[in-house]
């Protein structure tokens, strides 16, 4: 077999070397890895949602409802219990998986700020996220861990895209 022939897409899955996956394609190598009852969620959503522009590394971050079993995740995958609203999850087949709104949200309220910056910026650049939206929605919900920080996440994500930072009107 020649180099360059194959591309891998995540651990042993790989496509032929320019292939175009979608995020239905993505999400579909992830089903056998997620627990019943969770949520993709974070770093592995942008990924779904996105594709390579945001690489998780092999990473498996999941959301699971509150008063849920806490799913186990091996390796670098982060793991948070968040309420979830309809409008927050995608269904691609059998998975759910957080929308791309709810993604940055997540991104913003659990990576630290440097990362998070970065893969928000990448996320609306790739699936044109509303950052407006996700403001409102980080607004939304009042008892979320880490909102200063996500508003901190979110107007440098701003400054860089050339929106205007702050609260919105």
């Amino acid at each position: 077999m020649r180099d360059g022939v194959l591309e891998v897409v995540r651990g042993d899955a790989a496509v032929a070397a320019g292939t175009r996956l979608d995020a239905a394609h993505r999400a579909g190598l992830l089903a056998g890895a997620v627990p019943t009852g969770a949520v993709v969620a974070g770093r592995t959503a942008a990924w779904v949602h996105a594709g390579r522009v945001l690489d998780d590394g092999g990473a498996l971050d999941l959301t699971y409802p509150a008063g849920g079993h806490r799913p186990s995740v091996w390796g670098a995958g982060l793991v948070w219990q968040s309420p979830l609203l309809r409008e927050d999850v995608s269904p691609y087949g059998g998975l759910r998986v957080t929308s791309p709104v709810r993604t940055a949200l997540d991104l913003a309220l659990h990576l630290a700020p440097d990362d998070a910056a970065w893969r928000v910026v990448a996320l609306v650049r790739a699936c044109g996220v509303d950052l407006r939206e996700v403001r409102r929605q980080l607004e939304r919900r009042v008892r979320a861990v880490g909102r200063p920080r996500a508003r901190t996440v979110l107007d440098r994500v701003g400054a860089s895209l050339g929106a205007a930072p702050g609260p919105l009107p």
